[in-house]
């Protein structure tokens, strides 16, 4: 059986983890329970000797009450280099934000690609899973879709014209 690849977190917030946990009251030794790793690895988190990988911190905030990516820092990347690099900042990879946004894979990287344009709530939505502002996603989004119009376009173009030759040659 495979298992998916453990995605760490990069741009975690020690000090912000650990005041989340005293603020929610929940000790150490609880939180290695719920979360089902080792008390000292909870420890080296909040020293910052070690960063938990995406799901465990994803589920320490839902336990602490906070909100989504308060435990990590901003991402390292601008928007204006497009949604791959800001998912990629915040340590996350394609098959994670699809599954989050109810999409596959694929849809997800045509989205990447700029073949696709998003909706308001699409980017409302992306920006959730992402823990960033929507206008980050917004404008990540048009420098996805400015590299990539027209893709789409020009490869079902591309098609057609291929059939039409095709057809055209068949019927000699």
């Amino acid at each position: 059986m495979r298992h998916a690849p453990v995605v760490r977190v990069t741009n975690f917030l020690p000090e912000e983890f650990r005041a989340a946990r005293v603020a929610a009251k929940w000790s150490q030794e609880r939180l290695a329970e719920q979360l089902g790793v080792d008390r000292t690895l909870i420890a080296h988190w909040e020293s910052g000797r070690r960063s938990p990988d995406v799901d465990v911190l994803d589920a320490s905030e839902v336990l602490f009450g906070v909100s989504a990516g308060s435990l990590r820092g901003a991402p390292e990347v601008a928007a204006s280099e497009g949604l791959g690099a800001v998912r990629l900042g915040r340590s996350l990879s394609q098959a994670e934000v699809a599954e989050r946004l109810g999409l596959s894979r694929s849809g997800y990287a045509g989205i990447e690609r700029g073949e696709f344009r998003i909706s308001a709530v699409q980017a409302s939505r992306l920006a959730e899973v992402l823990g960033v502002d929507v206008a980050v996603v917004t404008e990540a989004a048009t420098v996805n879709w400015a590299k990539g119009d027209g893709r789409r376009g020009s490869k079902l173009e591309r098609r057609r014209g291929r059939r039409r030759e095709l057809a055209g040659e068949r019927a000699k």
